[in-house]
This record gives C-alpha cells, sequence and structure tokens, in this order.
C-alpha cells in the first residue's frame, strides 16, 4: 500500500487510479519505496554479526585465604 499523490488516502500497489480522487498514481512512488525498502533491509542485516561469542566463565585470580568447606562439614579451629 502506498499514499495516493493527491489526496493522501492509502492505495493498493496496482492500483492504477485513485477511487477517491480520480487521480492517476504514479509509479516513481511506488520503485522508490521499494527500493528504499530494500537498502534499509539490507543496511540491518549487515549490522547483525551472529550470536555472540561464548566466553569461559571468569575464574578469581586470588587464591582463597581458607579452605573451601563442603555442607556438614565442621568448622576448622583458628590456628593462632
Amino acid at each position: 500500500m502506498h499514499p495516493c499523490d493527491g489526496c493522501g488516502r492509502h492505495l493498493k500497489a496496482t492500483t492504477k487510479r485513485c477511487p477517491f480522487c480520480d487521480r492517476l498514481t504514479s509509479k516513481l512512488g511506488t520503485v522508490a519505496t521499494v527500493a528504499a525498502t530494500v537498502a534499509v533491509g539490507l543496511a540491518l542485516s549487515a549490522c547483525y554479526g551472529g550470536p555472540a561469542p561464548h566466553y569461559p566463565p571468569p575464574t578469581d585470580p586470588t587464591p582463597s585465604a581458607s579452605p573451601p568447606t563442603t555442607p556438614g562439614s565442621p568448622i576448622a579451629p583458628d590456628p593462632k
């Protein structure tokens, strides 16, 4: 669909004459609209680089001061 050059109402792309104002429709507007739509589609598809890369989870570079405990294990006394 595209707007009529005379009255601005929307018409089918295959309409030769506007049924509201009886004006002939221009094919230039239709061709320009299609060309612009294709250009925008190509530009947007060029921006899509695919899925984000999967990186491994970060590791903690500092060693832990105390050994890891498991649930239910007794807490070791502090060796002072």
